[in-house]
């Protein structure tokens, strides 16, 4: 049976690693081919947008150093992705990125920090889904 060029799978149909017949061992099988063609090409059009070589009116980014303001505390999670994610753009933008962790009252200080600075493209939030969605549901101005 096939919906959508993508073909339905049967748990008769899986194939089972190292002779084992527990279901949860199964191999699943590779997923459609025909499904994933359009996301491979859209999701490389939208890179070769990025990637293009063309005459820009300004300067080359960064030319001083970056900012990357965390609302946690040191240690947690999102320090140390904001630590692995700096490491790897810095030999990549050839300037050095600086975490600044700014915790508290639930991470709204680092994010009132971030939206007070200039708008230059120096200063980035390293926020999460509950600093940017949940805490102005929950808070009154």
């Amino acid at each position: 049976m096939t919906v959508a060029n993508t073909k339905l799978i049967k748990p008769a149909e899986f194939k089972f690693a190292s002779g084992s017949t527990n279901f949860i061992d199964a191999v699943p099988p590779a997923v459609s081919v025909g499904g994933m063609k359009r996301r491979n090409a859209l999701g490389l059009l939208g890179s070769a947008a990025l990637l293009r070589g063309t005459a820009r009116a300004q300067d080359a980014w960064p030319t001083k150093p970056v900012k990357i303001v965390v609302p946690f505390g040191p240690g947690g999670s999102g320090d140390i992705v904001s630590r692995i994610v700096a490491h790897e753009l810095e030999p990549m933008a050839g300037q050095n990125f600086i975490i600044e962790n700014k915790p508290g009252a639930t991470a709204m200080i680092g994010t009132a920090i971030v939206k007070n600075m200039p708008a230059d493209g120096y200063t980035i939030l390293h926020g999460s889904t509950s600093s940017l969605a949940a805490n102005p549901a929950c808070t009154s101005r």
